[in-house]
């Protein structure tokens, strides 16, 4: 009767005190298998949730151990849902092990349902016990059996390889070499992680045999992983030329700016030295006399793999990217997710230049373009603001007696963008004759002018 009053009072005040004579238990649930999942402790006659602020490699290696696991294995799986979410009463937060305790209740935490605050994402791990296995490697995640995401196998399990700052062209070709091709460059794809993550902080030198052989952190050992598993690109290096194409765009003039080397179209990365010397050298490489870079746009796509050049540097007299200086075929450091890009166009001798008013709710209202070389492209405010003056010797070209200039559209503009930092001092008859930088040399740019005319005498004149 004792007992029933004082359970009776656990309840009506919400407290979570350790009533002793019921049994503490852990469990893991909603895993593939009984090795993965998410823990939970069996406290007061009731299942709850373990909080994984903390939670790293001792406080799993004493849970697996509870359940039957190797003395000193278990992998902590950081800040995921994959395995559900936080439910029931949170038993446990701030539970902090040194590794060698008998049961998670021997370890250091906050207090029995002492959650002050919301308790985000529930402790989650990987249980396995070490065998003397050997060392297995697969691609998996892709179509292609040279290309995608690296999975080891160790101790009766396939898992993962985690991407971190150390995972670089070196740790592929060691990889690729594996699989028998000749070399290999870290992918660029985002492949879905895989639990466990055998291995985090892989630094190979690029001659090993074997990932195994490489300095890395132990096996399930790591620490925090990003969401992105290491994927690999392997090719054999072959003697052939190189060829050159543009992707994406309208036409054959304009795109995304891809190689052919060894047997595979790739991308060439659109990083801080790609410029208008660089867009010059890939243009004439078609055949054109011009060219204008872009900044920083996927508009033509995405980067994708294989990334055979970055760092390229071009003088602009070469008759070739690969005569640039660039960091080596295939040799892929941090690059993000734009590709190089250029539009390529032909300069027209005494080429006619013309201007027009776009996307305005009236004619004689709108964003400013300008005819050159035979395209229509757009006309840059990104350093400087377009002013009345530039406005006013727009609008005399469209025939009107005067112009103003009315706040910057902001948006990226689509190509060509043939004007940046006009300033005109507004008695010229067109734009060509303002002080601007260059036709084509634009860097990058997300401001446009947008500009209404009218005639002095208060009629706006219909074109």
């Amino acid at each position: 009767m004792a007992a029933h009053l004082y359970l009776q009072l656990v309840i009506l005040t919400g407290l979570f005190p350790y009533i002793e004579g019921l049994p503490f238990s852990v469990r893991i649930v909603n895993g593939a298998s009984n090795s993965s999942g998410r823990v939970e402790v069996f406290h007061a006659g009731e299942w709850g949730t373990v909080c994984d602020d903390r939670w790293e490699r001792y406080e799993a290696v004493v849970v697996c151990r509870m359940l039957g696991y190797n003395y000193s294995t278990g992998q902590p799986i950081y800040q995921t849902t994959r395995y559900g979410s936080v439910t029931g009463p949170v038993w446990m937060r701030g539970v902090d092990c040194n590794g060698t305790e008998d049961s998670l209740a021997d370890c250091s935490f906050d207090g029995w349902g002492q959650v002050e605050l919301n308790c985000n994402y529930p402790a989650t791990l990987f249980c396995y016990n070490v065998t003397g296995t050997d060392i297995h490697i697969r691609l998996s995640g892709d179509y292609r059996p040279h290309v995608g995401r690296v999975e080891v196998y160790y101790s009766g399990y396939w898992g993962t390889v985690c991407v971190d700052n150390y995972w670089d062209y070196r740790d592929a070709v060691v990889t690729c070499r594996m699989f028998g091709y000749s070399t290999g460059q870290q992918a660029t794809h985002y492949y879905s992680k895989k639990d466990p993550v055998w291995m985090t902080g892989v630094n190979c030198n690029g001659t090993e045999d074997s990932l195994a052989d490489c300095s890395f952190d132990g096996w399930g050992h790591g620490g925090y992983c990003s969401g992105y598993p290491a994927g690999v690109f392997c090719y054999n290096v072959t003697e052939q030329d190189i060829d050159i194409r543009l992707s994406g765009g309208t036409g054959p003039h304009v795109g995304r700016v891809e190689v052919y080397y060894c047997g595979y179209w790739g991308s060439v990365c659109g990083d801080n030295h790609w410029d208008m010397r660089d867009a010059s050298v890939t243009c004439r490489m078609i055949g054109y006399s011009a060219s204008r870079h872009m900044y920083y746009t996927t508009r033509y796509g995405s980067l994708t793999d294989p990334v055979w050049m970055t760092g390229v540097d071009c003088n602009g007299t070469e008759d070739s990217l690969a005569d640039c200086s660039f960091d080596g075929w295939g040799k892929v450091g941090h690059c993000s997710i734009y590709p190089a890009s250029v539009f390529c166009y032909n300069v027209t001798a005494n080429s006619t230049i013309e201007v027009r008013l776009v996307d305005g709710a009236y004619n004689h209202t709108g964003r400013v373009e300008v005819y050159y070389s035979g395209y229509w492209g757009a006309v840059c405010s990104q350093k400087y603001n377009f002013d009345d003056k530039d406005a006013a010797v727009v609008c005399r070209m469209l025939h009107y007696s005067n112009g103003r200039a009315l706040s910057r559209v902001s948006n990226v503009p689509n190509e060509p963008i043939w004007m940046e930092n006009v300033r005109c001092n507004g008695t010229e008859t067109s734009l060509a004759d303002c002080p601007f930088d260059g036709w084509g040399n634009v860097g990058y740019c997300s401001y446009q002018p947008y500009v209404t005319c009218f005639n002095v005498a208060g009629n706006y004149r219909s074109l």
